[in-house]
């Protein structure tokens, strides 16, 4: 199956958002690419708009393709954390998302992490939302 026809047929992104102490955490899970863009923006936002949050994590463990829009809104959540004194962490990424954030010099832009428990704290969620489009 080419490129085009995979992202055509799997255009469908499911976002979760949990938000524990000071951390919150945006799983996406499915295609992120333009057609995301404002149910991804409406997730972060959600996030910059609650008190206390120092780290955002994006978990990327189960994002199954990913293209340079997607690179792009991720840059424009990191512009959006600094603004409000956020750090974002991008975590889990599977090996051929990786392999693209390695290329864009992602690693010199975030953390990206394999474990969130050290930027977590292991305390139960308080709030939590999903999501999907496709």
């Amino acid at each position: 199956m080419n490129l085009a026809s995979y992202e055509s047929a799997n255009e469908k992104l499911c976002i979760s958002v949990m938000v524990t102490n000071d951390t919150a955490i945006i799983s996406l899970k499915g295609v992120f690419s333009v057609h995301a863009r404002h149910q991804f923006k409406s997730s972060y936002l959600f996030v910059m708009n609650k008190a206390g949050i120092k780290n955002i994590v994006v978990n990327l463990a189960s994002v199954t393709f990913m293209d340079s829009s997607a690179l792009g809104m991720l840059l424009e959540l990191r512009q959006s954390a600094g603004v409000f004194n956020r750090i974002v962490f991008l975590s889990n990424p599977i090996e051929h998302v990786n392999k693209m954030l390695n290329i864009a010099c992602f690693h010199k832009l975030f953390s990206i992490v394999k474990d969130v428990s050290p930027v977590q704290q292991n305390v139960p969620a308080h709030s939590f939302s999903v999501h999907c489009e496709g």
